[in-house]
């Protein structure tokens, strides 16, 4: 068969691979194969001898090698078999970050299983749990550090560099609109306090950058204006011990008491993971809480804002493609 030829697609996690991967598949798929650990099961090299008897049986003309093959180790033998069947082999690599990685495994998690695992550890003995599309945030970030950009001099014929594309949220689908607020700093007044956070509901108090009565005023007026109300906040107190889970709610409930808001109406999420090393999807700038929302409340993020005091809270803003106010100029705007 003429023109025969091996493809190894090369990319982070979710980087849209798989879905490049099919779109090959669909302009020739009488001739043409996907190889993937996903669906085979094992390991990279367990492909090997499948690619081996696809080869030898000379009827696909292309074979498409699916799967990360972000070192050129890993990719080596692909090559080699490549070259003793005299064939031609290309790289097709899919850039993109991990931060446009790690929302559509947040999204896919969710479209597959209705609900997120921040940790990425799902219960054991469920199909998530099976699934080699959930895995926690390191994997992407090992991924990053290993990552070897395909090279002619590997032995490749031809390399081709795809931009993948960002996720896009379906207006039909994703239509509401809201305001997501940094607690600390943004909605509480934390400087003068021990650890910059309350352990104790007595600690909470409003800001100091706009008199009380004032932000409970501005809020409503949000809700009339039909945004949603959104607190999100990194607690990793809780895993140093500073403060209890059940602390941390109480204070969350005093705030909303505070601004005269019932949780219905303002739902707040908190990250209770560690800061270093990073275990988790949820906290800022990781965007897993955002995405929570985003899925469940059926949330546009481009009709979105986040209202915050710190970089981490611009940099998840700008991840998710929301505009980003800082506290003090929020609560100095006219809406």
């Amino acid at each position: 068969m003429k023109d025969r030829k091996i493809i190894v697609i090369v990319g982070f996690p979710s980087s849209g691979k798989s879905t490049y991967a099919k779109s090959l598949l669909s302009k020739n798929s009488k001739n043409t194969i996907i190889l993937s650990r996903d669906t085979l099961g094992g390991l990279i090299t367990d492909i090997i001898p499948k690619l081996k008897e696809i080869l030898e049986s000379n009827n696909k003309s292309t074979v498409i090698i699916d799967n990360t093959n972000i070192t050129a180790d890993t990719r080596k033998p692909f090559i080699k078999l490549a070259q003793a069947f005299q064939i031609n082999i290309e790289a097709h690599y899919i850039m993109n970050t991990i931060e446009d990685s790690q929302i559509k495994v947040l999204h896919r998690m969710f479209e597959r299983y209705k609900k997120i695992y921040m940790t990425g550890k799902p219960e054991k003995n469920t199909d998530a749990a099976k699934d080699p599309n959930v895995f926690p945030a390191a994997v992407l970030f090992a991924a990053r550090k290993k990552l070897e950009v395909p090279a002619i001099d590997e032995g490749f014929s031809k390399i081709i560099t795809i931009n993948a594309k960002s996720i896009k949220w379906d207006g039909r689908k994703y239509r509401n609109k809201a305001f997501f607020f940094d607690i600390d700093g943004t909605l509480r007044y934390t400087e003068d306090l021990k650890y910059k956070y309350p352990i104790l509901p007595e600690e909470v108090m409003p800001i100091r950058f706009i008199p009380l009565d004032e932000q409970k005023a501005k809020l409503k007026e949000l809700q009339k204006k039909k945004y949603k109300l959104i607190g999100i906040s990194n607690q990793s107190g809780i895993s140093k011990g500073t403060i209890t889970e059940e602390a941390v709610i109480s204070c969350m409930n005093k705030t909303r008491d505070m601004l005269d808001i019932k949780e219905k109406d303002f739902p707040i999420s908190y990250c209770p993971h560690n800061a270093f090393p990073l275990t988790c999807y949820c906290r800022k700038p990781q965007v897993g809480q955002v995405v929570h929302f985003v899925e469940t409340l059926k949330l546009n993020p481009s009709k979105c804002i986040f209202v915050g005091d710190r970089k981490t809270d611009e940099t998840t803003a700008i991840r998710m493609g929301m505009k980003f106010i800082t506290a003090e100029d929020f609560w100095k705007l006219k809406i």
